[in-house]
């Protein structure tokens, strides 16, 4: 069975003034589902398609990118194929490495992270755990990023919610939305996830309508300039919900 890799690419404007120079002062961010590496994918496992992976964070110049289910040995291969990035993150299982990472990956030359940390989505966010009807342990990974150009700064949270609780997927809504209060204040976010929700439930709360800005999220299907192999990787993306960018 073939399986395919997720890209969803969002596009955050940060800076509300006429703008010189659009590369210094707005903001290119992706969201990437690069799935675990498993023996079973065949010809589409890790070793054949890790090179692809990183290719498609350099073609869409993302500023920055949030990937979800890297296993640890995935994600230092990636610090080494991705020399113009670095990146924050830990293993959902123990807060180290161990478990899958929901980590961020950042221009070193455009952004400097000043903050960083990480919570897991259940009832006791600060250690490492299940929560409610979930089947794995679910981790969030945040950022506080500043633009070296414009010296902005903006949040970023990363996270990958559980397939099997309908529960989990509720309140990890929830706890996210309370969680950005908490940490970011009133700051700009860039928040996203893999909701894990089919559009036919309609059971996922707004997580936040607070009258934040939001990204505007564009599906990619592939490109002109994208390799072959990896626009077949991407004709299955997975369900979202797309906003735009309110001034």
């Amino acid at each position: 069975m073939k399986y395919c890799i997720t890209a969803l690419v969002l596009i955050l404007s940060l800076s509300c003034r006429q703008r010189h120079d659009a590369g210094e002062s707005s903001l290119t961010v992706m969201t990437f589902n690069i799935r675990l590496d498993t023996p079973a994918d065949g010809d589409n496992a890790w070793p054949y398609r890790k090179e692809m992976a990183a290719s498609m964070v350099r073609f869409h110049r993302a500023d920055v990118a949030g990937l979800q289910e890297v296993l640890h040995h995935q994600v230092t291969q990636l610090d080494s194929l991705l020399q113009d990035y670095a990146r924050i993150g830990t293993g959902r299982d123990d807060g180290a490495r161990n478990g899958e990472y929901s980590p961020i990956f950042y221009n070193k030359e455009k952004l400097e992270c000043l903050q960083n940390g990480q919570f897991w989505l259940s009832e006791n966010p600060g250690t490492p755990g299940i929560g409610w009807d979930a089947a794995c342990p679910r981790i969030v990974t945040w950022g506080k990023f500043r633009n070296r150009h414009n010296r902005k700064t903006f949040y970023h949270f990363n996270t990958h919610f559980d397939h099997v609780g309908q529960t989990a997927r509720r309140e990890s809504a929830r706890l996210i939305k309370r969680k950005i209060q908490e940490i970011a204040g009133d700051a700009p976010v860039v928040s996203y996830r893999r909701f894990q929700f089919p559009p036919f439930l309609g059971a996922l709360p707004d997580p936040d309508r607070s009258g934040r800005r939001h990204a505007s999220e564009r599906r990619i299907s592939g490109q002109s300039g994208t390799p072959a192999r990896t626009r077949r990787y991407l004709e299955r993306v997975s369900y979202g919900r797309e906003t735009r960018a309110k001034d």
